[in-house]
């Protein structure tokens, strides 16, 4: 019992800290699904800012155009260019 009250006082700047080392597959399909904080804390939009970032530089995406007025979330963002990744897999193969 005291073991799942210390890691409940960690601060989420931790938490977060921590998540930024995660796959973004790992997140979606297991970190979400612990409890309601972790739930909230993968849903961050700093988080997935740096994983579409990560991603997007790995798929040579010109990260200089800004989604401004864009009202689409980073994980909105991050699953469309994974989807847009398999499309283009698929269509070429």
């Amino acid at each position: 019992m005291q073991r799942s009250l210390y890691l409940d006082g960690l601060p989420p700047e931790l938490w977060q800290y921590i998540l930024f080392f995660v796959s973004p597959k790992d997140v979606a399909n297991s970190v979400m699904l612990v409890c309601k904080k972790m739930y909230q804390l993968s849903r961050d939009d700093l988080l997935w800012k740096h994983f579409y970032s990560v991603a997007a530089r790995q798929r040579g995406v010109d990260l200089s155009y800004e989604h401004k007025g864009e009202r689409e979330s980073w994980l909105q963002r991050y699953q469309r260019l994974m989807l847009v990744r398999k499309y283009t897999l698929f269509q070429s193969a």
